[in-house]
């Protein structure tokens, strides 16, 4: 019997430690399941563009890594000044052109369509035009752990999740 309880003793102290094997920033753009991956929010940098006449656009790059409960944050890259992008969070109106914009994803698997449309519900654009967005995949329960965070500000998340952005600079 004691040795039994010796050889449990050995093999319940031989635990190793990965840490020095997967590091916490390695994973991203990286889809997994695993379940420091699932805690991680992910950036998507995009430039959309919105076809003359129509008042929606579709983008499908969150998809893969989308589950079901899961929320999707949207920006628009309101302006650039000096070399700094500055981005608002959708819904957003802008009053100059007189565009109502915001963002619906599919809670099936992160489809998203962003909407631009006048007062009147018409499409503003009469060519094809271009605009930047990013889209902040968080897992639900990121939001209910991080109740003092304000998602519709994304310096905050980004400095709040540590927000790793592939594509410096877009638009």
């Amino acid at each position: 019997m004691g040795v039994f309880f010796a050889i449990i003793a050995i093999f319940a102290g031989c635990k190793k430690d990965m840490s020095e094997y997967l590091k916490h920033e390695d994973l991203y753009g990286y889809a997994t399941n695993s379940t420091v991956y699932d805690n991680q929010p992910k950036v998507f940098s995009q430039n959309i563009t919105f076809n003359a006449g129509f008042t929606f656009a579709t983008y499908s790059g969150i998809t893969p890594y989308f589950e079901r409960g899961d929320v999707v944050l949207t920006y628009y890259l309101y302006e650039k000044l000096g070399g700094e992008q500055f981005w608002v969070a959708l819904p957003f109106k802008e009053d100059y052109y007189d565009i109502n914009w915001f963002a619906e994803f599919s809670d099936n698997n992160g489809l998203m369509y962003i909407n631009a449309e006048k007062s009147d519900g018409s499409s503003p654009f009469n060519s094809s035009h271009t605009r930047g967005f990013k889209f902040v995949l968080i897992r639900s329960k990121i939001i209910y752990t991080n109740p003092n965070v304000d998602f519709t500000d994304y310096e905050e998340v980004s400095k709040a999740f540590n927000l790793v952005d592939k594509q410096e600079e877009i638009f």
